[in-house]
């Protein structure tokens, strides 16, 4: 006799009920094997998510930080203009063309009696009198410049004298600095 056959022989003596139970039990242990499979498919997905959303903000701190520590903060001698000071702007207004700065006799004044070109900061009243929106000069030009300011608010971009100098206009501005009066907080 063949083992087939013997074993098909002692099945034919378990009863039905225990065979139905076996496999009920099987199906039962198959199903909970796949909810536990899906449920460590879904727990990986969250805890990847989860890193990947922790990490882009450690990241992007990083960069915040990085870029705030290259830029220039008004110091205690920040140089404002003084209320004698008369430089009425408009009158720069018919010099101005695109694609060039003018800078005020005021500043440049004030700039020829500071000798630490890197230290002292100006605070410099931008104009643009080509009309362009206050946003589109800040993202093309003061946003670059990389420098300490409060332009969206008050229009006030605070620059050394080597970064006055070195400064250069986009094409489609014409900009004129002057100095700015100091605004009390």
């Amino acid at each position: 006799m063949s083992d087939n056959y013997l074993l098909m022989d002692a099945i034919s003596y378990v009863d039905d009920t225990y065979l139905k139970k076996y496999f009920d039990m099987k199906e039962m242990l198959a199903s909970k094997k796949k909810k536990r499979v899906g449920m460590i498919r879904r727990s990986a997905s969250i805890a990847a998510c989860l890193c990947l959303v922790v990490s882009m903000l450690f990241t992007a701190l990083y960069f915040r930080k990085h870029q705030q520590s290259s830029v220039v903060k008004p110091l205690k001698d920040t140089i404002w203009a003084s209320p004698e000071e008369d430089d009425n702007i408009e009158d720069y207004f018919e010099f101005s063309q695109t694609g060039t700065i003018i800078i005020t006799a005021s500043l440049e004044v004030a700039m020829e009696r500071v000798k630490d070109e890197d230290s002292t900061l100006f605070a410099v009243l931008l104009t643009e009198t080509g009309g362009k929106e206050t946003s589109y000069i800040y993202d093309s030009f003061v946003k670059k410049l990389n420098a300490k300011e409060d332009y969206m608010e008050t229009g006030i971009v605070f620059l050394t004298k080597n970064q006055i100098k070195s400064l250069e206009c986009p094409g489609d501005l014409a900009v004129i600095l002057s100095l700015a009066e100091k605004i009390d907080e």
